[in-house]
């Protein structure tokens, strides 16, 4: 597969004319949408950038980077007004499709858009988005990446199974519905169904193409419900791990108002749990346990608690070592760094007890 000419903040994209449905939805009529870099504030939640990765001074779009939402479109003439797009543009969408898997970026993929080889990047319409977003500035980019032919056979049928889901979900009235209806946290059954299975389904012939990938399951919304992701990372040529969780990484988390629980584990020798509670004025507390495995059974648990204030700085902030036998029996405990008053760092000399340091 040939290189690709990475995208910056600044790739510039000049949309064709797109389809959406009117009300009612006996058609589906021509729009126009407004010209966007990828750097679009309004849709800033959906972005994904390099932190530390830059080209031209500008930093580079990672996999599945998406412009986001409240794009502003119009229907072109004759078509009247369509009052529809008071639900389109809140959840309108350009989104990177294609990616390098082996090159990463702050241990992200780099996302791929570029016009020739063609990787085409995803534009939402009815009564399914369609695979034609393109920069029409990106041959200035000097900075290139390797794609594999896996992933380029992965972005083909992540847009597939994405089409898909647009035209199963109805398209028009219905498929906003049904996103409304997610983002404040009420189940629409079978769109649900439809819309976790084709993701699982495509994070899994990703990660079989690729080496490399992820999807999620969840249930509910912020507010309260229940969410299970699934990763899977490779290593390097040389054997050395990408991150601390290498391999297969599965997180659960639950939450219920603002108390939230999250656990995480991985095919290696770590395992992570993650609690929290909240209360009303804002106050909180959170307790991390690490546990590392060792060859012969044993094993040692790092806890560290710490408390905020209703206005999220740090008050206080605990760690406890515990050291475990292979049978599971505490055989050693101790607070290292003892308790950490304000926004202290723990790891600092200058707040360890004499003659305690870390293990």
């Amino acid at each position: 597969m040939a290189d690709q000419r990475v995208s910056t903040t600044q790739s510039f994209i000049l949309a064709p004319p797109t389809l959406h449905s009117f009300t009612p939805p006996a058609t589906s009529g021509v729009h126009v949408e407004m010209p966007t870099p990828a750097y679009y504030p309004p849709g800033i939640a959906t972005h994904k950038f390099a932190g530390t990765v830059f080209h031209y001074g500008l930093p580079i779009a990672l996999e599945g980077h998406d412009h986001g939402n409240y794009i502003p479109h119009a229907n072109a003439p004759p078509w009247p007004p369509n009052p529809l797009l008071l639900l389109i543009i809140p959840f309108s969408s350009r989104k990177m499709m294609f990616s390098a898997s082996t090159v990463k970026m702050n241990g992200t993929p780099a996302g791929c858009n570029n016009l020739w080889p063609p990787t085409p990047g995803f534009l939402c319409g009815d009564p399914c988005g369609m695979p034609y977003k393109f920069p029409v500035n990106n041959l200035g980019n000097t900075a290139l990446v390797g794609m594999t032919g896996g992933d380029y056979l992965a972005g083909c049928i992540t847009i597939g199974a994405t089409m898909a889901i647009d035209i199963a979900t109805g398209g028009g009235p219905t498929k906003y519905a049904d996103e409304l209806a997610g983002k404040l946290g009420i189940p629409t059954g079978l769109d649900w169904v439809k819309k976790t299975g084709v993701g699982v389904a495509t994070g899994l012939i990703k990660i079989a193409l690729t080496g490399e990938g992820s999807f999620d399951i969840a249930v509910g919304s912020d507010k309260g419900g229940l969410k299970v992701s699934v990763k899977r990372k490779k290593r390097g040529d040389d054997g050395k791990e990408h991150g601390p969780f290498d391999g297969w990484e599965v997180e659960s988390e639950r939450s219920v108002g603002g108390d939230k629980h999250t656990r995480k584990v991985g095919d290696n020798s770590e395992q992570s749990w993650t609690e929290s509670e909240w209360d009303l004025d804002g106050s909180g507390y959170t307790e991390e346990k690490k546990r590392k495995k060792y060859p012969d059974g044993s094993y040692t648990e790092t806890i560290t608690e710490t408390e905020y204030d209703a206005y999220g700085r740090q008050t206080s902030r605990t760690v406890t070592v515990n050291k475990y036998d292979k049978g599971g029996r505490l055989i050693e405990s101790e607070s290292p760094y003892g308790e950490v008053k304000g926004k202290g760092d723990p790891t600092s000399d200058s707040v360890h007890p004499p003659g305690k340091k870390p293990l």
